[in-house]
C-alpha cells in the first residue's frame, strides 16, 4: 500500500515524466532548469521546485520543509528522481524511492508529466508551472 509520504514524494518528483511512447511537442530540455510550482492533486498542497541539471529541491508551501533530490535524466524528456537519504528526515517513508517520470506536453509556461514508481500500479499526471528561468 502507497503510503502518504510516498505520494507527496511522486507528487513532487513528477516534475518528470513517463513511460508511454508519446513525443512531446515542446522542447524538454528547457525545462532542465529553473524555478517551478506544483500544485498537487493529491492533497492540495502547493510545492515550489528549484532544479539545476542534477539537484532539485523541493519546497512544502504547507510546512516549510525542503527536500533535496537528486535527478538522472535518461533522455531529453525522462528522468528519475531520488530523494537523498542522508538529507530527509527519518519519519519520512520514502528514502530511497525512485520515481521516473516523463513530460508529455507543454509549451514554455508550463508542462505536463507523468510519474511512475517501479513496484507500485500508480500513474500520477499534473501540471508544473514555469516560474523563472
Amino acid at each position: 500500500m502507497i503510503r502518504k509520504q510516498e505520494i507527496i514524494f511522486i507528487v513532487i518528483s513528477c516534475f518528470l515524466f513517463s513511460c508511454g511512447g508519446k513525443k512531446p511537442y515542446v522542447d524538454c530540455r528547457y525545462f532542465w532548469t529553473g524555478k517551478f510550482r506544483l500544485n498537487s492533486k493529491l492533497d492540495t498542497t502547493v510545492y515550489i521546485i528549484e532544479r539545476n541539471h542534477s539537484i532539485q529541491m523541493e519546497t512544502d508551501s504547507k510546512t516549510g520543509k525542503t527536500i533535496p533530490v537528486k535527478i538522472k535524466w535518461l533522455d531529453d524528456c525522462t528522468f528519475e528522481l531520488e530523494a537523498k537519504k542522508e538529507k530527509i528526515d527519518t519519519a519520512l517513508a520514502f528514502e530511497n524511492l525512485v520515481v521516473k517520470s516523463e513530460i508529455v506536453s507543454g509549451n514554455k509556461d508550463y508542462y505536463i508529466f507523468e510519474s511512475r514508481t517501479p513496484g507500485y500500479d500508480f500513474l500520477y499526471k499534473d501540471t508544473m508551472w514555469l516560474l523563472s528561468k
